[in-house]
């Protein structure tokens, strides 16, 4: 599958054709958050990074391989008091990649396993008879479980190994007209007695996730998979960087609303909306000549 390099490039709104409106109209783009991201491109968003606040935009078209050169964008802040547009300097590698808040969308078990949930499994026994049905989790091909076993070495502290399965027997993949054989691989400490189906041990170390972090420990005499919870940017408290915005037209200019919000006006729609619209004085003519009519026929009558 190609690999897919999410898009991102500034882009101004067209004015709004109102005399005021809010700053949001000219962020240069789009705010994401973890899920929304997702949906967009189809891949997660980058992990959480402590280290940096909040980031809802990211500009892919700075050149990532200057990673320390500096970018600027103008973004809403206050001069001698008052709104305006200040510069916003941040490196490249900042500037083009996100940080959402939330935990990190790993590859699930389920959907490393496809197609192979689909597939028909079965334990044969040497010479026997009746053919067991087990689960696609029962298998793992023979690389993975020499991965499996040089963690779990390097975690405990122990020496694991990998070895067929007690009774042996192999597993038979059947999907369509597909057909292949694979033995069932057992996980065991050198020496020890206890032995852990392969697949079984790799499903546990995936319920979080192919490459969700943790550890193997052995608690109890048994080998278990310890996770890692990370930090998510839930709660952060610092404030989220701002969207940058485009420089206001020669016909803008910002201002403060109710409750001290910001806003842009529009100073070549003010006079046009400063006193009375055409529109406004030919009402206000045609009252003015009903009214003196209807007092004409008031005054007539009582003459």
């Amino acid at each position: 599958m190609p690999e897919i390099t999410p898009i991102s490039k500034p882009e101004s709104r067209p004015q709004p054709d109102q005399l005021q409106f809010v700053v949001r109209e000219l962020e240069l783009f789009e705010k994401f958050t973890r899920s929304g991201y997702r949906l967009k491109f189809g891949v997660p968003a980058p992990k959480w990074d402590p280290s940096r606040p909040i980031k809802r935009w990211f500009d892919s078209t700075v050149d990532r391989s200057q990673a320390e050169r500096e970018f600027e964008y103008k973004v809403l802040g206050k001069v001698d008091g008052s709104p305006a547009l200040v510069s916003l300097r941040i490196k490249a590698i900042e500037a083009a990649t996100p940080n959402l808040p939330g935990p990190y969308e790993y590859v699930s078990y389920e959907d490393w396993l496809k197609p192979s949930r689909t597939v028909s499994v079965f334990h044969e026994l040497s010479g026997a008879v009746v053919r067991q049905q087990l689960g696609a989790d029962w298998v793992l091909a023979p690389e993975v479980a020499e991965q499996l076993a040089a963690a779990v070495s390097k975690d405990t502290g122990k020496q694991f190994r990998v070895q067929e399965a007690d009774p042996p027997g192999n597993a038979v993949y059947e999907y369509g007209d597909e057909r292949k054989v694979l033995n069932i691989i057992s996980v065991s400490e050198s020496g020890a007695t206890t032995k852990y189906n392969a697949g079984r041990l790799w499903k546990t170390r995936c319920r979080n996730g192919i490459e969700a972090p943790g550890h193997w420990a052995i608690e109890d005499n048994l080998l278990t998979w310890v996770a890692v919870v990370e930090p998510t940017g839930d709660l952060d408290p610092r404030p989220e960087v701002q969207i940058p915005l485009r420089d206001l037209l020669p016909n803008e200019k910002l201002m403060v609303g109710l409750a001290n919000a910001v806003l842009v006006r529009r100073t070549d729609k003010e006079s046009a909306t400063s006193g009375f619209s055409v529109a406004d004085r030919k009402l206000l003519a045609e009252l003015h000549t009903k009214v003196s009519e209807l007092h004409a026929r008031i005054v007539g009558s009582t003459s």
